[in-house]
């Protein structure tokens, strides 16, 4: 009886080791991050998880009736990539219409918005992307610039890292700023003229939010997903297959879990082709960090499956260095009255972290410059030692 019930506990075991595969990958180049195999032949995959790597031959024992086998006729298989940052969901919302990137002189800029604006007469809504402060020159770009490019139709322009906005004057008209438009914030405002009126350059995302909604830029569930159709296929091609989300504008922060849904019905639907981990954002220093992480545990209960987590709370300190927002520990060489402003103090911070960490979060913390950095690292400290 005793060796009965043995071989009942055991069988188990040893089917499970002679099950056929789902997919079998073989004649291929296996890179496996191993040391004790660095190189393989074949990988076997039963339920989305390997359960084999080795050579051809001891392969076969795992094909099935219903095992798919794919030649890989001698090229090479490995992991896929995982990006640690990044934001394929809203940010790209940012990478649309004509790309400035890499295109050096004011003038060349203004050449390249022209050609797309004349080569394109049947957009309603011209945008772009890709420009920095240092590829411009010493003269910035502003609205009349682009109304002599194009003065009917709303021209806006992301920068390179989608904090600051180039837009012409039919932008303002369209979405109501004008003189009377309050800036949000020290961090967050609009360039002016002498009179008050906004010159054609918005300061941080608070800021522009407003103009890019009114303009329909940026929009709610349907256009996450419309941009989701455009870049989630290319991912795959470029051989990544996990990501960190580290922010979705759905079109605030707090409207992110318009991005999580959508991945949740994506993964329902099988359509969903990478894994994501995701976070919670916080960009202002007024918010209660009690209610922050009660939202957060709710959403990792809420959005927890096979390819979706939320695992992290992040915080923004600063801005950025081309804005001038990102909080140095002294004054910038071009605009020596400010060392950028932020209102995320050590001590903001930590009455965030300390709570994230007691509930199981991580805490990431955008930082760009140095007094920000040290804020962050000052915050750490303490809350370590609570």
């Amino acid at each position: 009886m005793k060796t009965f019930i043995l071989f009942l506990l055991m069988l188990p075991c040893y089917l499970l080791g002679q099950q056929s595969a789902d997919w079998l990958f073989q004649h291929g180049k296996v890179y496996t991050v191993n040391e004790k195999l660095p190189w393989a032949e074949a990988v076997a995959v039963k339920d989305s998880t390997i359960v084999f790597v080795g050579t051809d031959t001891d392969s076969r024992k795992y094909i099935g009736e219903n095992t798919q086998v794919i030649d890989l006729k001698g090229r090479v298989l490995m992991p896929g990539f995982v990006d640690g940052h990044n934001h394929y969901i809203a940010g790209s919302i940012a990478k649309r219409g004509f790309s400035l990137v890499g295109i050096n002189g004011r003038q060349n800029i203004l050449d390249k918005i022209k050609e797309y604006v004349q080569a394109n007469p049947s957009k309603q809504l011209y945008l772009g992307f890709g420009w920095t402060y240092p590829a411009i020159g010493p003269i910035k770009i502003n609205r009349h610039d682009l109304d002599k490019i194009c003065s009917d139709k709303p021209v806006f322009i992301f920068n390179e890292d989608s904090h600051i906005i180039l837009h012409n004057t039919k932008a303002m008209e369209l979405s109501g700023l004008s003189k009377d438009t309050k800036d949000v914030s020290a961090t967050s405002y609009y360039e002016r003229e002498p009179d008050g009126t906004p010159s054609g350059v918005i300061v941080e995302q608070e800021a522009y939010l407003p103009v890019a909604i009114a303009l329909n830029v940026i929009g709610g569930k349907d256009m996450l997903e419309e941009i989701m159709n455009e870049t989630f296929p290319q991912l795959t091609k470029w051989g990544i297959t996990s990501y960190y989300e580290m922010g979705i504008f759905a079109p605030t922060l707090a409207d992110a879990y318009k991005g999580y849904d959508l991945l949740t019905e994506w993964e329902k639907a099988n359509k969903l082709n990478i894994r994501v981990a995701g976070v919670y954002g916080v960009r202002e220093a007024d918010l209660s960090p009690q209610a922050t992480i009660d939202t957060l545990k709710a959403w990792r209960k809420k959005y927890s499956s096979r390819l979706i987590s939320i695992l992290a709370l992040k915080i923004w300190a600063d801005g950025t260095p081309d804005s001038h927002t990102g909080v140095q520990l002294e004054p910038y060489f071009d605009k020596p009255d400010t060392k950028g402003e932020s209102p995320m103090t050590s001590e903001v911070m930590e009455s965030f972290i300390v709570p994230a960490y007691n509930a199981g979060f991580d805490v990431h913390i955008h930082t760009q410059g140095d007094g920000s950095t040290r804020r962050s690292l000052d915050a750490f400290e303490r809350a370590e030692k609570i």
